[in-house]
């Protein structure tokens, strides 16, 4: 299991008995980062939760939002497109997730951790391959979790090679064209090896527009079936600098993927297939054991009820008591966050779809899933 996986679910398995636990999620892309407007928002934020938070539980919270400021201020240094921050002082309680997708700004002070933004780390991830490249020269990373490596090996190899061809000054300039060509086909050949030892799953090609023609022209059909996307970067590009366009490439791909699962499932419940849309009957198939992926959107947020005891969920109080087993349900701000608990548990697949897909899906009440049977 991913470390990425293993800190999402022991952060959902966080239950608080001393205090609440104060949950930041903040959007810190390169737009955001730019001018330090994270900064803004967690202030705003935590000015907000001062004024709903009750009384006797702000000399808590205070406490909790000092400790997450001078993270920011004295410790804090920006890292894929988004970050969550977990704190509970009174149980030893502290997490910092580094998210690679855009999340929405928000923050919670509740009796459990709010984990909806991490749920895409519970994904098989794509390991991305990022060659970059100029008329002579070339680099590899590696990209994968908002994280970027490079690959000082592969630049060596390149160098190598152009030594043991023999180009000198004079002949690059004699034969420029022939030179590029040449210098593809041997970044292609160390890129095949490189492969066959460390395999990724999506190539992404940068460098300067006459670079990526030849390349792409030039490419073997085992590398092109991995191709998902090219952008122009100039070869002293920092690594901050090539992750982020890739993740912005690797985001696109994703709102693709995510409407296109979105209309699969639309589809086959309309034909009374296995899948649920709507929170009522969601919910139902999720005490059933039922699902196989759930689908939600980020703006879905009912209240409802929950049984501490043996995980029921529902919308309605029925009487205060849980129908299975006749213990006293518990009002929760927010269904949804248990449900992705209770999906957890019963490793099921969870999405939270963005984009277009979400757009589609919140006109369907912003939930959805595919059922196991």
């Amino acid at each position: 299991m991913e470390l990425g996986r293993d800190q999402v679910y022991r952060i959902a398995a966080f239950k608080p008995r001393l205090a609440d636990v104060l949950s930041l999620v903040l959007d810190i892309s390169p737009q955001q980062s730019q001018n330090r407007t994270y900064h803004v928002v967690r202030k705003s934020f935590f000015d907000e939760l001062r004024r709903r938070v009750p009384e006797e539980k702000r000399r808590l919270l205070e406490a909790e939002i000092e400790k997450i400021d001078d993270y920011f201020e004295r410790h804090f240094t920006p890292h894929g497109l988004g970050v969550a921050v977990y704190s509970c002082i009174p149980e030893d309680f502290w997490e910092v997730v580094f998210l690679h997708t855009r999340p929405r700004d928000q923050a919670h002070y509740d009796t459990v951790p709010y984990i909806r933004p991490l749920v895409d780390l519970l994904d098989e991830y794509d390991r991305y391959a990022v060659l970059l490249l100029d008329k002579a020269r070339a680099r590899l990373f590696f990209v994968e979790l908002a994280k970027i490596v490079e690959l000082d090996e592969f630049a060596d190899l390149i160098v190598k090679k152009h030594k043991q061809g023999g180009w000198s000054s004079a002949d690059f300039q004699r034969h420029h064209e022939t030179h590029v060509v040449w210098h593809v086909k041997q970044t292609l050949e160390e890129l095949r090896d490189f492969e066959a030892r460390h395999p990724f799953d999506r190539l992404v090609v940068a460098g300067p527009t006459e670079v990526l023609s030849t390349f792409v022209d030039l490419l073997p059909k085992e590398l092109e079936s991995k191709l998902v996307g090219t952008f122009t970067a100039q070869i002293i590009a920092p690594p901050e600098e090539i992750l982020y366009k890739t993740l912005e490439l690797e985001q696109a791909l994703e709102r693709e993927e995510e409407l296109s699962l979105v209309d699969q499932t639309l589809e086959l419940a309309a034909k009374g297939g296995p899948a649920t849309v709507g929170l009522d009957d969601t919910i139902q198939a999720a005490l059933e054991n039922r699902i196989m992926r759930l689908l939600i959107t980020e703006t879905i947020r009912p209240e409802g009820y929950e049984c501490p005891n043996c995980g029921f969920l529902g919308t309605r109080p029925d009487g205060g008591t849980c129908p299975l087993c006749g213990e006293p349900l518990r009002h929760v701000n927010d269904l949804i966050e248990s449900l992705i608990r209770a999906m957890l548990r019963q490793q099921a697949r969870v999405e939270l779809v963005r984009g277009k897909g979400g757009e589609k899906l919140d006109a369907f009440g912003g939930i959805a899933a595919l059922l196991r049977f």
